[in-house]
Order: C-alpha cells, then structure tokens, then sequence
C-alpha cells in the first residue's frame, strides 16, 4: 500500500463507526491497533473485552465490510506447548467452519506474515509471534444475557442452538474441554443465535485425561468424573463427550442466577443432588421453561451413562417447544369460543379475551 493510500485508509478508519453491541463495553472514540490481514491494513481492534492466560480477546471492525469482530490474540512466546494448542486450535476451526451453532472464524493470521491462511502458520509458529483469530462479533456472552426479562420462546432458540453446536462437535469427535457461559456466545438476539465458542481447550478423541476447567476456578461447572475424590465412582478420571453435555447443564442453569453449590469445589453426588433440586424448583417457578428445565435435568445426572446426547436433548427441545406451542394455541381457542358464547352485551369480553391471547 501506497504511503498515500495508507494515510487515508487511517483517516477513514478513525472516522468508522465502532461496532456497537450493547453487551459488550463502549469502546474509546479512537482505535487502539491496526492489524492486517491478507495484505491489507482492514482490520481495526478496540478494547479489550477478555483476558486469560496466553490470550486476549479484543473488539474490532472489518472496515471494509463494517462487520464488527471479535479477536483473539494468543502469545505463542516461543513456548512448544502454546504453539501446540495453537496448531490444534487452528485444525479443529478449520474442521468445524460453515457449522451451525459453532463459532466460525473468517480470519486467521499472525503478526509477522499478512497473508496467512488457515493452512499456512507454520513460519507463525516458529517465531515469537502472535497469532490472531477473528469471528464475527455477537451480542455477547450467554451468561450475561438478561434472562430475567427474556420470553421463554427466545430462551428456548437460544438453546436449540447451542445444542446443535454441541452436536456438531460430538459428530465430529470433539471434547470442548472448557464449556462456561463465557465460552458460550449470543450471536443474534433477533434471530434467536448463540454458539459454542472458545476452542483453545478442544481435543479431538473420544476420551482424555487432560482438562483445562477441572484445574481451574471454575470447578463447579466441571462434570464430577472428572475429579479424584469421584475415582471410586468412575475410574481414573477419564471422560467424553458427555462431561462437555453436563457443563452446558450447569452453564446454562447459571445464566439465570448463582448456582447453589460452592464455587471452585469439585462436584460430589451431594452437590450434584442440590443442583438437580434447584433446577426442579427453577421449573416450578418458570413454568414457560419447564421443556427447559427437563433438559437441564438430564444433562446434569451425576452418571456420564444417565446424561442426554445432544441429539437426545435435541429432540426435546423441538418436541417441547411444540407442546408449549400447542398449550398456548388450545388456551387460545378456549378462551376465544368463552368469548363468542357472551356475546356482545358481556361488555366486549371476546376483545379481551382476544388481547390476554395475544399478550400471553
């Protein structure tokens, strides 16, 4: 690019409108960073939005598209085991890209070398360099999604696609390793869209005894065969894909509000036998979201062999989705031939009834 050519591309990019997401921090009124890819200076991060060992999540802005970002920027350092993951992150996006209910990365490049490819790291990896992956920005991340004030319906869409997410990877022989609402991701509030996301923690196989979130802070929302105080339950602490399915459960019932077991604690039979308790009661009280509520149920037995797979879950949540569905149109009809039967001196009841149809 032409020195003139580069002196307006910077002008127009800090005219450009930051992407705006109202789950996500306001950015500053400037860019912080240009970075480049395929040649082209195109890509502008903002703030940072998460932080994590080794990596950074930035905001950014395709400014040739307008499509606003989500970056990551992993520090290779010279150290074999990050350019490890790296690598194995890079392969398992590759093999998942153009999958609903995952998140897909349109860019991958390092700093040194403008032109990478999905194919073509390796010279990244040889060097202390840094290595970027970006995906298109969504809402925000799932446990910080208002639910409260969330229609069942949404929730419902919301889940659906996270599960096929998960079906995805399980089709493809996919462990996530890491499922957090951190890692699950609100791509569209519209349409009702969230993926998986995160894959700095995926293997590829069928078991492993290797498992980033069994050693961290978040043990609570880790699937309990997973810890050696349970080896006499399950074995050495190998797992599959259904440790993946129980910390959906556990993610999901904690985007609500707290869970009531201690925070950092490895799951015990009892304190998987008070989550199933509050996820029961979650349903009582939300009755909209009792299809939800039994799907929860069963993701988060406390034996891997009792869990649903996410075609099993799958099914439910289409099938419920139906039922409520249907319930909603019979208390319709009902309360609409009530309506017909007063009849106009009854004081306009079928208008009513018509509205308390419409607003339910």
């Amino acid at each position: 690019m032409r020195e003139a050519e580069r002196e307006n591309f910077f002008v127009n990019t800090l005219r450009a409108k930051p992407p705006s997401c109202h789950m996500w921090s306001l950015p500053p009124p400037i860019p912080t960073g240009l970075l480049m890819v395929q040649g082209l200076t195109r890509i502008v991060h903002y703030e940072i939005v998460q932080t994590g060992p080794n990596f950074v999540f930035y905001r950014g802005l395709d400014t040739y598209s307008g499509l606003p970002l989500l970056i990551k920027e992993v520090s290779i350092g010279g150290q074999s085991s990050v350019q490890d993951k790296v690598k194995n992150e890079v392969a398992l996006l590759q093999q998942v890209k153009g999958n609903a209910g995952v998140f897909n990365v349109r860019h991958i490049w390092c700093r040194h070398l403008d032109n990478q490819t999905m194919n073509t790291l390796k010279p990244c990896l040889k060097k202390n360099d840094r290595v970027y992956m970006a995906a298109q920005l969504g809402v925000g991340i799932f446990g910080a999604f208002p639910f409260s004030t969330t229609e069942a319906s949404l929730v419902d869409t919301l889940v659906k696609s996270m599960l096929k997410g998960m079906k995805v990877l399980k089709d493809n022989g996919i462990i996530h390793g890491n499922v957090t609402p951190k890692t699950l991701y609100v791509m569209s509030e519209k349409s009702g869209y969230a993926v998986v996301g995160d894959l700095g923690s995926a293997i590829r196989g069928e078991r492993s005894m290797d498992m980033t979130l069994a050693q961290s802070r978040k043990r609570h929302l880790c699937a309990p065969e997973l810890f050696e105080t349970n080896e006499d339950v399950f074995g050495n602490g190998d797992y599959d894909a259904r440790a993946d399915m129980w910390s959906l459960g556990a993610s999901i019932m904690a985007s609500f509000g707290p869970l009531p077991i201690a925070k950092g604690v490895p799951i015990s039979r009892e304190s998987n036998t008070v989550l199933q308790a509050h996820i029961k009661q979650f349903g009582n009280r939300r009755p909209e979201l009792k299809s939800l509520s039994n799907i929860l149920l069963n993701l988060t037995h406390f034996d891997p062999k009792d869990r649903w797979s996410p075609d099993r879950a799958l099914e439910e949540c289409i099938s419920g989705g139906t039922r409520t569905a249907n319930e909603k149109k019979r208390s319709g009809e009902s309360a609409g031939v009530g309506s017909a039967g007063d009849g106009p001196a009854s004081g306009g009841s079928a208008g009513q009834a018509a509205t308390r149809v419409r607003t339910s």
